[in-house]
């Protein structure tokens, strides 16, 4: 297939979503400083609970190992994530989020679905199958490892 200079849209399209995204997320959090990694993380562990070390979370999310530790120093020191040795393995450090704001919990858990409503609004789900399918396909050419829709 043909490339030109507008097939970069898509790329650009994506990242605007996701900053879009992000800056959903900041609004909802109000007054909470977290960064999007700490937010991802958040959200993540609230609906993983059984993924609980550093590793896992790094591999699950696709994000580096180093930007999760840097994210579970902060969360720790902002009260919002504990760490327990592991009792066989002492370089294994497991994860506890410990959100004391229930009005806070019950942001995290939704702001995800309320992003991914607002921007499947008036999208069939035949649309949005073929769209999965697409960028399932996508996904797979370039080497992106992740659960299929």
């Amino acid at each position: 297939m043909q490339r030109n200079a507008g097939d970069m849209k898509y790329l650009s399209v994506f990242y605007d979503m996701m900053r879009k995204y992000q800056e959903s997320c900041k609004e909802s959090l109000g007054d909470y400083s977290f960064t999007p990694n700490e937010t991802s993380m958040m959200i993540y562990m609230l609906e993983h609970p059984e993924i609980d070390t550093a590793k896992e979370i790094a591999v699950n999310l696709g994000i580096s190992q180093s930007l999760i530790c840097r994210s579970v120093d902060s969360l720790t020191r902002k009260g919002f994530l504990t760490t327990e040795k592991d009792k066989k393995d002492r370089r294994v450090n497991h994860l506890t989020l410990d959100i004391p704001h229930e009005e806070l919990k019950r942001t995290l858990s939704r702001m995800q679905g309320d992003f991914l409503d607002k921007m499947t609004d008036g999208v069939t789900e035949e649309e949005l199958a073929v769209f999965q399918r697409v960028v399932d396909k996508m996904a797979d050419n370039v080497g992106v490892k992740h659960e299929p829709f």
